[in-house]
């Protein structure tokens, strides 16, 4: 039986790409705060590309499908241990706006931002508990900023509350050393975890 050749990057990176945009890791509605004027929407990874250049949007496939690159980008700003494991729970792009006449038209988050809550997957299978940290990827500007995410358990699903100034890409990272969920700790900054409660939640 023939061997199959090594796969290139360019075709990794075409099966991570249709993998996030079939939605085996997007972001799930579950259901909007009446408390914010429009909807916050979740969707495919795909759906960035209207807002992003073709080599932005290259970018952030290439670092969320690539452990190394995560690793990068967290360590940058976190105090993480060497040797550990980074896991992109769930990804996809998040927009605030409203269906007009069939369209979706996005609107600037209202100042202050938003409190979001998103639900990562099975809290059992995913070795989660309440309060553990999650590491958020958001793309904006070009740039990564990573947030910090805190588990809620409800029944075996995992929610994660975290506060967004604005919306675009967003990838959820869980990072263990030795089996334990590491703690969010950015450098030189002290950890104020985010409220669960808010009253400008949309939730997911």
């Amino acid at each position: 039986k023939p061997v199959d050749p090594p796969k290139t990057d360019e075709e990794i990176r075409k099966e991570m790409e249709k993998e996030y945009n079939e939605g085996l890791t997007v972001v799930e509605a579950v259901w909007f705060s009446s408390e914010l004027e429009y909807d916050v929407m979740p969707g495919y990874l795909s759906d960035a590309k209207k807002d992003l250049t073709e080599e932005q949007y290259k970018e952030v496939v290439d670092t969320i499908s690539d452990p190394k690159k995560v690793e990068e980008v967290i360590k940058q700003v976190c105090n993480v241990p060497d040797g550990a494991q980074y896991a992109v729970l769930k990804a996809g792009d998040i927009s605030y706006g409203e269906m007009v006449n069939g369209q979706w038209v996005e609107h600037t988050l209202p100042a202050g931002g938003v409190d979001i809550k998103v639900n990562v997957g099975s809290a059992s299978l995913e070795g989660l508990k309440n309060g553990d940290s999650i590491y958020v990827l958001h793309y904006v500007n070009g740039k990564w900023e990573v947030l910090q995410g805190t588990v809620q358990v409800e029944g075996d699903a995992a929610f994660v509350t975290v506060h967004f100034n604005s919306l675009s890409p967003v990838a959820f990272v869980k990072v263990t050393s030795s089996g334990k969920v590491v703690p969010y700790d950015a450098k030189g900054n002290p950890v104020t975890p985010v409220k669960t409660k808010s009253p400008k939640t949309g939730e997911f």
